[in-house]
């Protein structure tokens, strides 16, 4: 069971998750190739719900992969959006998902 989200919240994120577009299945493909631990896609769209809320128009991630988390930010952000990332963090695929939306 997840701490955080109730099994209520999860149904709802499984049945309003988008279909993966070529991004983010490169991304999965990389993190499961690496055996790198990602948020996910249920906690990935609760990122993106969250940056909606808040209605936010930049967006600071400081993680230590490749754009993962930044990229369900970049989603949740209005057009002409973007995602500040420190260098490190910027050298993976999905980091071109977190460059402004």
């Amino acid at each position: 069971m997840n701490p955080i989200l109730s099994k209520d919240a999860l149904k709802f994120l499984d049945l309003v998750s988008p279909e993966p577009d070529e991004i983010l299945l490169e991304m999965e493909s990389l993190a499961k190739e690496r055996n790198f631990p990602t948020v996910g896609p249920r906690a990935g769209m609760a990122i993106e719900l969250l940056t909606i809320l808040s209605r936010a128009t930049k967006a600071f991630e400081f993680g230590s992969g490749f754009g993962y988390s930044a990229y369900w930010i970049a989603r949740g952000l209005p057009p002409g959006g973007s995602v500040a990332q420190p260098r490190s963090a910027s050298r993976g695929k999905g980091s071109s998902a977190s460059q402004g939306t």
